[in-house]
């Protein structure tokens, strides 16, 4: 059920994207999603979903993988565009299916929304896909260490993050072995009424959640086990420095941003 959920994985390989400075990645997704975001063209949302799928294939990541990825979050993304579809009442009238009005700001809002939705997943799913656990730590802790002049602790920080990301897919495949579990003793989560629907519903939710505390405490214990200690100043065994990959990604980056700006601006104006 969850097993192609892209989100928390990583895929080890030799390609540009991996290559990239950990900094690097994590600034220009957040770029990335900041420009999702701020568009409200269908063109420029097309073009930038253009870059992600040549990013993948630069990556040499499988697209089939990718829309096994997609079909996991689907029906949320076609709920999102139908509620998008009927409430924005803006624009010219196109059409009426019996009470519910379709109108062109409908239309439009239909495709940015699910659109937005699904590049942010696949742009964060890039991010851990093509990063492993300790270089998310490490470009977390050097985009954060200014930070700790303000008493910031980056370095727990930094860590807390990189394990809650890699815990996703853990978490998922847990929680699909408990639904499968449930299943196969006659605990239909899509059967009966609502209320049995929401008793199994809470049910999953508490094993779930003491499945998730078992695992925090084994990790707690691994930790202590090996001497962990927060607050403490360390040496990373392995260090990045940006070099010509940088360099490109960063002018395609600002290609993106330059675009965006532009374009904006023209509807402005």
């Amino acid at each position: 059920m969850f097993e192609h959920l892209l989100i928390g994985r990583y895929i080890h390989k030799q390609s540009f994207v991996h290559r990239l400075d950990p900094r690097t990645k994590l600034v220009g997704v957040c770029l990335y999603i900041l420009l999702i975001f701020v568009t409200n063209s269908i063109s420029i949302v097309i073009v930038q979903s253009a870059v992600l799928l040549v990013l993948f294939g630069i990556a040499r990541l499988s697209f089939y993988f990718l829309w096994q990825g997609l079909k996991v979050v689907l029906p949320l993304i076609t709920f999102i565009g139908l509620i998008s579809l009927v409430s924005y009442q803006e624009g010219y009238l196109i059409g009426s299916v019996g009470p519910i009005e379709i109108y062109s700001e409908g239309i439009q809002s239909a495709i940015l929304l699910p659109a937005r939705f699904s590049l942010l997943i696949f742009s964060t799913s890039l991010l851990t896909l093509t990063t492993s656990s300790m270089e998310l730590a490490f470009g977390f802790a050097r985009i954060l260490r200014p930070l700790q002049c303000l008493g910031f602790p980056s370095e727990q920080f930094s860590f807390m993050l990189t394990v809650s990301i890699r815990f996703i897919p853990t978490f998922l495949e847990e929680l699909d072995i408990i639904v499968k579990a449930q299943t196969a003793r006659g605990s239909g989560f899509n059967q009966g009424n609502m209320a049995n629907r929401m008793k199994s519903f809470v049910s999953l939710i508490v094993l779930s959640m003491l499945f998730t505390i078992r695992r925090a405490e084994q990790l707690a214990l691994a930790l202590e086990s090996r001497c962990y200690r927060g607050g403490v100043e360390r040496n990373w065994r392995t260090t990045h420095q940006m070099g010509w990959r940088d360099g490109i990604t960063a002018i395609v980056i600002l290609f993106l941003i330059m675009i965006t700006i532009i374009y904006e601006l023209q509807k402005v104006i």
